[in-house]
């Protein structure tokens, strides 16, 4: 994936925190912040289940998608509710600073939590928590070989390897990481 297509959850989750800045519907927060929260349970229910079920937990992985555009629009939404309707003056009490001198410190703040928060989204989704490729590599690589009831090398590959299957399944994306999941089912559940 390019690093392009990488910055439109966030870039969707920017344009969703300024609306919810400038119509400020309240159901509109309630579901980011739901949202957030049901991607995150997702997350460790597919985490603590991936042993027993690796396809189911890797749909259950895939609602961590959410989290990402969520997290970006509840961030959007706050830094905004600091620069518009927040009084800076409160928010950072200082020595001899301005009014206007406090909201520049504070849009400089806005900024590089925003530049941060930017640069974290577009780093490489094989080692960066925001995307489901990254926990699938981590939930896979904790099952052992000696799991795998039988096809040790499907296995392998599956669980480690770029590509698997005979070269049929390449990356971590999510129709491989379904394609894995089936492979990983598949030597848990052969017979002896």
């Amino acid at each position: 994936m390019s690093t392009v297509l990488r910055l439109i959850p966030s870039l969707s989750g920017a344009i969703i925190g300024v609306c919810l800045a400038l119509w400020q519907p309240p159901w509109l927060g309630a579901c980011l912040v739901l949202t957030v929260l049901v991607s995150v349970l997702a997350l460790l229910t597919a985490r603590k289940r991936f042993k027993q079920a690796p396809v189911c937990s890797t749909g259950l992985l895939n609602l961590w998608h959410l989290f990402l555009p969520a997290i970006s629009a509840l961030t959007v939404w706050g830094m905004l509710w600091l620069n518009i309707v927040a009084d800076a003056g409160a928010l950072l009490p200082g020595p001899d600073l301005s009014a206007e001198q406090k909201a520049e410190v504070l849009n400089y703040l806005i900024g590089v939590i925003s530049a941060v928060a930017s640069v974290i989204s577009a780093l490489d989704p094989d080692e960066n928590f925001l995307w489901p490729e990254y926990h699938f590599r981590k939930m896979a690589a904790s099952l052992s070989p000696e799991d795998a009831l039988g096809g040790r090398q499907k296995f392998f590959e599956a669980a480690h390897s770029e590509t698997a299957d005979g070269n049929k399944i390449k990356g971590w994306g999510l129709r491989a990481r379904y394609a894995r999941a089936r492979i990983l089912a598949e030597c848990h559940n052969a017979p002896d």
